[in-house]
């Protein structure tokens, strides 16, 4: 039987201050905090202790208020808070320095960063973006993906040239060229379902797998 976790009053994780245990809900401890904006609600407490739940949700909102007057109105213009842009230059932050965010794993907790230039100032983003390709089809690309979010480093890409730069996406050598299974089926014009086969099924060499005709019934 695993030991209980002791709970402490007045231990702080993230920005939720533990004020005490609550009665669990079924097998589920909860725990009563404070967040450091004043709010105070219950989490689970296995949440709290392992980083998930870091706020009462203002956290996740910090960035969409960092660059407000005091008014609470955005020092930014309208078209642009309200377009695709501003939402895009969010998730990045968010992926990015949001440790609650469950895209971080992949990005801040790897040392993936945004540049100061574009973390600092939404419109700074705002016009490489327009002056650099951008329309509402495309996504945001890091060029190397182990690389942070910086003008050098980022370009406008349709979803298949993001799948294809991904960094669990194999890649195969013939003739002194790197591509992966779709960019070869699409240079070679060969059927991508036989290709497939050819080397994952068959365990054909790349060489063979690529200069084989495809047969008429599209098989390998």
């Amino acid at each position: 039987m695993k030991n209980k976790i002791e709970v402490t009053e007045g231990q702080k994780y993230g920005k939720l201050t533990i004020i005490k245990e609550v009665s669990p809900i079924g097998s589920k401890r909860r725990i009563l905090c404070k967040c450091d904006c004043g709010n105070i609600k219950e989490y689970s407490m296995d949440r709290v202790i392992h980083g998930r739940t870091q706020s009462c949700g203002c956290l996740r909102n910090e960035m969409f208020f960092t660059h407000r007057n005091n008014n609470g109105t955005s020092v930014y213009p309208k078209e642009a808070t309200d377009s695709k842009l501003y939402k895009i230059w969010n998730s990045m932050k968010c992926r990015c320095y949001t440790v609650s965010s469950g895209a971080y794993f992949k990005y801040g907790a790897k040392g993936i960063r945004m540049c100061d230039e574009w973390k600092n100032d939404f419109m700074a983003f705002y016009n490489w973006a327009l002056a650099n390709g951008y329309s509402d089809e495309l996504t945001i690309d890091r060029i190397d993906y182990r690389g942070n979010y910086e003008p050098s480093n980022c370009r406008w890409a349709s979803i298949r040239t993001q799948a294809n730069n991904k960094s669990n996406v194999r890649k195969y050598e013939y003739n002194g060229e790197l591509h992966t299974m779709p960019e070869w089926s699409e240079i070679m014009n060969i059927n991508y379902g036989a290709l497939w086969e050819r080397l994952n099924v068959l365990g054909w060499s790349v060489e063979k797998a690529l200069t084989t005709p495809v047969r008429d019934d599209g098989k390998h």
